[in-house]
């Protein structure tokens, strides 16, 4: 390689992981009826966070500062952040405030169906011993500390750790099918990269 071939290489080498993304608006034009949505405001963002005592991961943060706030993505597109709430809010009434802030304890699969926790807990709730509304109270923190950023329907996300040991990592939830979470990306970045090609 020559110098100047070199030079230019250099000089136009993407700087950051975010510049290395594909162009949004190429790939919503193939998927048609995706947008690329208005990044999110400052003010938007701090009201989140200091609703629910957290700070999201630093890579999720930039995204949807400088790039887009939900729109065209991985699966069915990103959720913008209202519509991650709406989807944690599905289950009962009300949204705690620590539903974000609680961590979530996961490193490994985790999959509640096969938990006697949980099956014990669900038998309560067949013997009347507890109501339904109170097993949905406590099932909703299964996902705690996880934000759903993408839907790839039937009941199944990709959600982003926001606080635990796996914070800022990608995890597959397929709970509705019985199958868990899975862990899918170290990092957001990466997971974007690789589904956006």
């Amino acid at each position: 390689m020559n110098v100047v071939e070199n030079i230019i290489k250099k000089l136009f080498r993407p700087k950051t992981r975010l510049e290395k993304i594909p162009d949004l608006h190429t790939i919503a034009r193939k998927q048609q009826k995706k947008k690329v949505n208005s990044i999110i405001s400052s003010e938007e963002l701090i009201s989140f966070e200091q609703r629910f005592g957290v700070t999201l991961p630093d890579e999720y943060r930039e995204y949807i500062q400088r790039v887009s706030n939900g729109g065209v993505g991985p699966l069915y597109g990103l959720l913008t952040l209202k519509e991650s709430i709406e989807v944690t809010n599905r289950l009962g009434k009300g949204l705690p405030n620590d539903i974000f802030s609680t961590e979530f304890p996961h490193v490994k699969p985790y999959n509640p169906a096969e938990d006697p926790y949980w099956e014990n807990l669900s038998d309560q709730v067949d013997r009347k011993e507890i109501s339904y509304e109170d097993y949905i109270v406590q099932y909703r923190y299964v996902s705690a500390g996880t934000l759903p950023i993408s839907s790839g329907g039937c009941g199944t996300y990709a959600r982003l750790v926001i606080t635990g040991p796996a914070r800022g990592q990608i995890w597959g939830d397929d709970v509705h099918n019985d199958n868990g979470y899975v862990p899918v990306e170290n990092d957001f970045f990466t997971w974007i990269e690789k589904r956006l090609q």
